[in-house]
């Protein structure tokens, strides 16, 4: 089994998805994985997303991967994501920030050799600790809610209405 590993430094301002916006950002992702992949290939999407939970670009990438784990940083903004089932999952990890502003993660992933495995496509328990990074930051630490976004989450998942969101930059 061969692995293709995709770094991702997001766009700013946090949660913005750049000029074209979080869904755009996230496709242009998935289309990259898509054309440099092969079938059967491990997908592993990693990096400094600039993007947490409360973002369309994250939300976006929660139905065609799993989103494996996140750093408490800035409200979650450093992801990685397989193309994984859950109990592929054997440990994650937040290795502290060494001097950086952000923490660095790992994640340990098992899976049978010669076996493809597959992503989870049930959004409902997917941003479980994405979720919970965005509690833990409570609005601070760069942790925005993307402006001009309505937010609609599956009835398993956690859902706050929130109006007149800005960018307060």
């Amino acid at each position: 089994m061969t692995m293709l590993f995709v770094n991702h430094h997001g766009p700013l301002s946090v949660n913005s998805g750049g000029t074209c916006g979080g869904v755009s950002t996230a496709h242009n992702l998935l289309k990259v994985m898509a054309k440099r992949g092969q079938e059967g290939d491990l997908l592993v999407l990693a990096g400094d997303f600039n993007a947490n939970a409360a973002s369309s670009t994250v939300q976006s990438l929660w139905h065609h991967l799993h989103h494996v784990y996140n750093s408490p940083s800035f409200g979650g903004v450093d992801n990685i994501f397989a193309n994984v089932a859950s109990d592929a999952v054997l440990e994650t990890n937040d290795l502290g920030s060494g001097g950086s502003d952000h923490h660095a993660i790992s994640v340990v992933l098992s899976f049978p050799v010669g076996k493809m495995t597959k992503a989870t496509t049930d959004i409902g328990m997917e941003p479980g600790s994405s979720v919970q990074a965005l509690e833990r930051a409570k609005g601070s630490d760069g942790c925005l809610l993307e402006p001009k976004q309505l937010y609609v989450y599956a009835e398993t998942a956690w859902a706050i209405y929130k109006t007149n969101i800005v960018d307060p930059r």
